[in-house]
């Protein structure tokens, strides 16, 4: 799930993703996180939201490239596609949210 190409977002469709509402041990930080096996330039970051429900949740979702912070998501209704640009060089990228989850009831 969330890395198979499609932009639909629609959780029972298999192609959207989500976290819990607390991580290991209760953590504060809750995450999604892609390895791309070796470092790679990237350039911009684009977050397809979900369709469905809880657009909102993903307000304040920090992107990250190795922890390097490229930038913040200000969601705004209706909208589906977030493009953060990066311009960082990495073998992961992670989008963190602290206090709070990324997932649908």
């Amino acid at each position: 799930r969330a890395v198979d190409d499609s932009v639909q977002g629609v959780y029972n469709r298999q192609s959207c993703t989500h976290t819990l509402n607390r991580g290991p041990q209760n953590s504060p930080l809750q995450w999604w996180m892609v390895h791309l096996e070796r470092d790679h330039y990237v350039d911009k970051v684009i977050i397809y939201n979900r369709a469905d429900c809880c657009s909102s949740r993903l307000n304040g979702a920090k992107v990250l490239v190795d922890d390097q912070e490229c930038g913040v998501i200000t969601t705004v209704s209706g909208k589906q596609a977030y493009v953060v640009n990066c311009d960082k060089t990495g073998s992961s990228v992670k989008v963190q949210l602290s206090n709070q989850y990324l997932r649908s009831e």
